[in-house]
C-alpha cells in the first residue's frame, strides 16, 4: 500500500515505475470522455429542436451550455490525439478552440445572469400553476352555464318561433325585413306567388310595379331617416289581380342603436276592401228599392186620402 502513495505523489518514484498499459488506459479514459462530451450536445440538440418551446434567453443558455460541453469534449479529444501526433500544432489548436468556446460560454452566462435571476422558481411556477387550473375550472363552471342558458334560450326562441308561425300561418299578414338599400333580408308567410328565396337581395322595384314601388320605398326611407313608425294604404296590381296592402313600417336598429334597414307587416286587405265595396253596393240597392217603396206607399195613401174625402 505504501509503495502505490508513493508511486501517486513522488514525481521521481514514477519515472519508469508504471506499467507498460498506463498510456492505453490514458487513451482509452480520454476517448470515451471525449465521445461521451460529443454526443451529449448532438442528443440536446436534438431535443431541444424536438421541443421547439423555449424564449431567447432559453435558447441562449442552452446553446452556451452545449457550446461548454462541446469544448470539454474538445479538450480530452486533444489529449487523445496528443502522443499520434507529429506536431504539437494542431493539438494546441483543439485546446485552443476549445479555450476560446468555453470563455465565449462564461461571458455568455455573466451576461444571461441577470436575466436568470428574474425567472420564476418552482414554487412560484407551482403556485401559477395551481392558479391557472383554478382559473380553468372556473372557466369550465361558466362555460357550463353559459351552455346551459344558451340551450334555455334556444328553446325560448324555437317555441317563440313556433307560435309566431302558427299565428301568422294562414292569415293575410306578411312579415320582412330590408337593409339601408331597401334590399330584403327575410320573409315570411308572404302573399300567393312570393317565395322567400326568390325575395331575398331584391328591391321593392323588382317585385311592384313602377308607381307602387316609388311610393313604398319612399315611406320606407322616411321611416329609417325619421327613425319613426310609418303607415301606409296602397293598391296596386300583383299577378294580374287588383290587390290592397296596409303597411306598417319601422325602422330596424342594430346593436349600437343605428338604424340598418326597416322591419314591415304588410296585411293584404283586399277580401275586407271587396267586401266594403260588396256591402256599399248593397246599401245603395238597398236605398235604391227604400225609395221606391216609399214612394209606393206615398202614392196609396194620397189616393186613400182621396176617396175618402
Amino acid at each position: 500500500m505504501g509503495s502505490w502513495l508513493v508511486l501517486l505523489f513522488d514525481p521521481e518514484a514514477q519515472a519508469g515505475a508504471w506499467p507498460a498499459g498506463l498510456p492505453l488506459l490514458h487513451a482509452v479514459a480520454d476517448g470515451v470522455i471525449a465521445a461521451a462530451f460529443l454526443l451529449v450536445p448532438a442528443v440536446l440538440l436534438f431535443l431541444y429542436k424536438r421541443r421547439g418551446e423555449s424564449s431567447e434567453r432559453e435558447a441562449a443558455l442552452v446553446k452556451l451550455f452545449l457550446l461548454f460541453v462541446f469544448a470539454v469534449g474538445l479538450v480530452h479529444f486533444a489529449a487523445l490525439l496528443g502522443p499520434g501526433i507529429p506536431s504539437p500544432a494542431l493539438e494546441g489548436l483543439l485546446k485552443g478552440a476549445a479555450a476560446l468556446l468555453a470563455l465565449a460560454t462564461a461571458v455568455g452566462l455573466v451576461w444571461l445572469a441577470p436575466h436568470l435571476l428574474r425567472l420564476p422558481s418552482r414554487d412560484r411556477l407551482q403556485s401559477e400553476i395551481a392558479a391557472h387550473l383554478q382559473t380553468l375550472d372556473e372557466l369550465r363552471a361558466t362555460r357550463h352555464q353559459l351552455e346551459e342558458r344558451v340551450e334555455a334560450r334556444t328553446k325560448e326562441l324555437a317555441e317563440a318561433k313556433q307560435r309566431f308561425e302558427i299565428a301568422l300561418r294562414g292569415s293575410p299578414i306578411s312579415v320582412f325585413s330590408q337593409d339601408q338599400d331597401l334590399r330584403f333580408t327575410w320573409g315570411h308567410n308572404l302573399p300567393a306567388g312570393i317565395k322567400p328565396e326568390a325575395l331575398i337581395g331584391k328591391t321593392d322595384a323588382n317585385i311592384l310595379p313602377p308607381a307602387a314601388a316609388e311610393k313604398t320605398m319612399a315611406v320606407k326611407r322616411k321611416a329609417m331617416d325619421t327613425g319613426t313608425s310609418q303607415e301606409l294604404q296602397i293598391d296596386f296590381e300583383l299577378y294580374r289581380r287588383e290587390r290592397s296592402f296596409y303597411f306598417l313600417i319601422e325602422p330596424l336598429r342594430g346593436g349600437d342603436g343605428n338604424v340598418i334597414g326597416t322591419a314591415s307587416v304588410a296585411v293584404d286587405i283586399s277580401e275586407r276592401k271587396a267586401n266594403e265595396q260588396q256591402l256599399r253596393l248593397l246599401l245603395r240597392e238597398l236605398t235604391h228599392r227604400s225609395k221606391n217603396l216609399l214612394a209606393v206607399i206615398h202614392a196609396i195613401a194620397r189616393q186613400t186620402a182621396v176617396r175618402t174625402t
